[in-house]
């Protein structure tokens, strides 16, 4: 028996050898094709692998350890509030811890190049950083719950007092020079003015802030008025200069002015909060971690 199959492949071998029938030369190219089709599907694998490392890599995580709830940026400074209430400023590649208020809990934080930060607590007191002695001098009591600076003499508030309006206070009149609610747009045929939902002063005293309905307007000095700028449904924005200015919108989108118009950008995830300095942008995902371009 075992002669016999060694017989009957020897006859096979010859056979192939002389000329098999076209059946045995289709399934042997059939099988081939098979194997560079797979490995035509393992080089896309890989590229579109490659393709999101890349994408992940245009980030850089410079939150490290650390987990926020409020991000702010200006001129050259950077800072935030941690997810236990800490304000934190970054500096040479490392967060600095400033200190904390007894019995308050910090909700937002405006950093000013200048180191004369602003913050505001959970129950609406507003506070500044003062750089010459490193503590927190208090201001007033106004019921707000963001805080954006320019400088050491320039800040802006969103507040919730009196309907709802902006506070601003200027050359360190630490009283609060109120900005009216008549000087805010009128939203949504409702007659109520001077709902706003975020506010952002630049270091060149650029001021724009987002309506109740979403939409997004800056202040023209010159004619005292406010004019709406083309971008809708905005969630929150930051202003560095007049030319450089980023919008968050619902849905995650971010959206960086020019001067001239609105550019979406890539993002690292779905942003919640974005902040701009001269240099860059940075990107607070739901997760809390914080990210730059």
């Amino acid at each position: 028996m075992a002669q016999l199959g060694s017989f009957i492949v020897f006859i096979v071998l010859i056979a192939n050898a002389m000329g098999a029938p076209d059946r045995f030369k289709v399934e042997v190219h059939e099988e081939r094709v098979e194997e560079e089709q797979e490995e035509t599907r393992e080089e896309r694998r890989g590229g579109r692998h490659e393709e999101k490392e890349k994408h992940d890599n245009r980030f850089k995580h410079v939150s490290g350890d650390e987990k926020f709830k409020y991000v702010s940026a200006k001129g050259k400074a950077l800072g935030g509030v941690d997810n236990k209430g800490v304000v934190k400023i970054y500096q040479d590649g490392n967060w600095m811890s400033l200190p904390t208020v007894p019995g308050e809990v910090i909700g937002s934080v405006g950093v000013s190049p200048d180191g004369w930060h602003y913050m505001t607590t959970d129950l609406g007191k507003n506070y500044r950083y003062n750089a010459n002695t490193g503590a927190w001098d208090y201001l007033l009591w106004a019921s707000c719950t963001q805080a954006t600076a320019m400088n050491k003499d320039l800040v802006m508030y969103r507040c919730w007092n009196a309907g709802g309006q902006m506070f601003k206070i200027q050359n360190g009149d630490t009283r609060g020079t109120g900005v009216h609610v008549s000087d805010t747009p009128k939203e949504g045929g409702d007659g109520v003015v001077g709902q706003i939902n975020w506010v952002s002063v630049g270091t060149d005293g650029e001021t724009w802030i987002v309506s109740r309905d979403g939409q997004v307007y800056r202040k023209n000095p010159g004619a005292n008025t406010w004019d709406a700028m083309p971008i809708m449904n905005a969630v929150n924005l930051d202003v560095e200069n007049a030319n450089r200015a980023i919008v968050t919108t619902k849905g995650c989108g971010v959206y960086i002015w020019d001067g001239q118009s609105f550019d979406k950008q890539k993002t690292p995830g779905c942003v919640k909060q974005a902040t701009i300095n001269k240099n860059n942008a940075f990107y607070l995902d739901e997760l809390q971690n914080l990210h730059s371009d």
